[in-house]
């Protein structure tokens, strides 16, 4: 990053571009938002957002913890990370329009059901707008576990570009499964974590 020490770029090219390649590694994301940006623009209310949500990135590909979230379900049950560190946790982020969230469905179904009266929970975050094309897709996938609507602030606050996205939380609350940076598609990886992490 030395060679970097002399540019300075603005501020929406790093927020709206290069903050948002995924091929760039979130802790290199950081260093370079130190070193191109000027304390002008680190002073502002999108820089501090710009901020957490790296170091939100940071946290979910390097097993720390999950960034805590309270949510109300579609039931009006109020779902809070840190009342759930007894269990482990695994969290989707997914949409009714999304062909790929979908086909994922059947899986994540047969893992709730085999997994749902041990220490464990399935949340699925929808990043649906339309509330009528979300309940529908929950009926007709008879998706039977904590559904929340507009799940979008959490994943844009974990930088979230792509779905489906999975992560599994462990009991401390530190990510320790990430379908995407694990290439997990067909979900062996997660199975076996927890096939040996949950006693059967």
């Amino acid at each position: 990053m030395n060679s970097l020490n002399n540019i300075q770029i603005p501020f929406w090219l790093f927020e709206s571009h290069i903050a948002r390649i995924d091929l760039i590694k979130p802790d290199t994301l950081m260093e370079l938002y130190n070193t191109v940006l000027t304390d002008r623009y680190k002073n502002s209310k999108a820089a501090t957002y710009l901020v957490s949500v790296i170091k939100n990135k940071i946290a979910i590909t390097s097993n720390s913890i999950f960034p805590d979230f309270s949510v109300l379900d579609i039931h009006g049950n109020s779902i809070e990370s840190s009342k759930l560190r007894n269990k482990f946790v695994l969290v989707q982020f997914w949409a009714s329009w999304c062909r790929p969230c979908l086909d994922e469905l059947p899986s994540l179904k047969e893992l709730n059901e085999e997994y749902k009266d041990q220490d464990f929970k399935l949340i699925s975050f929808s990043i649906d707008e339309d509330s009528t094309a979300f309940r529908k897709a929950i009926e007709k996938y008879s998706m039977n576990w904590a559904q929340i609507f507009r799940g979008r602030p959490l994943f844009n606050s974990l930088g979230g570009s792509e779905i489906p996205q999975l992560y599994l939380i462990n009991k401390s609350g530190k990510v320790i499964y990430n379908k995407e940076t694990s290439n997990d598609w067909n979900l062996v990886l997660l199975r076996k974590i927890l096939s040996e992490r949950l006693i059967q």
